[in-house]
């Protein structure tokens, strides 16, 4: 591998990092009637008072708008490892990551409060979240990023349209006291 694909490959690792570790500060238990085995997408930082089910949920939004992804598994996992990895137009974005099993062990999502769209090398695609255990996908979701000046578009459940804004909404952020919790 030359020096300039190791230089591109350095932000794709510690975008994943950076995920990863979002992912372990902001994990939520969820109540039994939640959308298991799905990626969810939402224009509003995730809080504890929306577990697994965030507000303004979204299938597309504009490439600066803020975008959290909530990751529902279909099952609470025990001690098995969970893979995520994230594809653009079909092609690896972010390398497949193992997360720590401390912080999946026995819960029902994971709500991430790092905004996706400041990753590196965010823009205009499809966006295909996957998250695996020994093989088998435990929960995935697709969010279309549409160009410049675009608005976010609704998910299909009906909950109401996000603007595209570069500011973040009025729902509450987690306090850094927030601890998973599982249901």
């Amino acid at each position: 591998m030359d020096s300039l694909q190791r230089r591109r490959s350095l932000p794709r690792a510690i975008a994943a990092v950076t995920v990863v570790v979002a992912l372990a500060i902001a994990s939520y238990g969820c109540s039994a009637a939640i959308d298991r085995g799905k990626v969810l997408f939402s224009t509003d930082v995730p809080s504890s008072d929306n577990g697994c089910t965030p507000s303004h949920q979204v299938t597309s939004v504009g490439d600066t708008t803020p975008v959290y992804a909530t990751y529902i598994f279909k099952s609470k996992p025990g001690g098995e490892t969970i893979t995520l990895e994230v594809t653009r137009d079909g092609q690896p974005y972010i390398p497949a990551s193992d997360l720590p099993t401390a912080d999946t062990k026995g819960l029902d999502c994971f709500a991430d409060t790092s905004d996706l769209s400041k990753l590196d090398n965010w823009g205009a695609g499809t966006y295909h979240v996957s998250l695996t255990s020994s093989g088998a996908v435990v929960a995935q979701g697709d969010l279309t990023v549409k160009g410049t000046g675009t608005t976010a578009s609704p998910a299909a459940s009906g909950s109401p349209a996000a603007s595209d804004s570069s500011a973040p909404s009025d729902s509450s952020a987690p306090s850094d006291s927030a601890a998973p919790s599982a249901s």
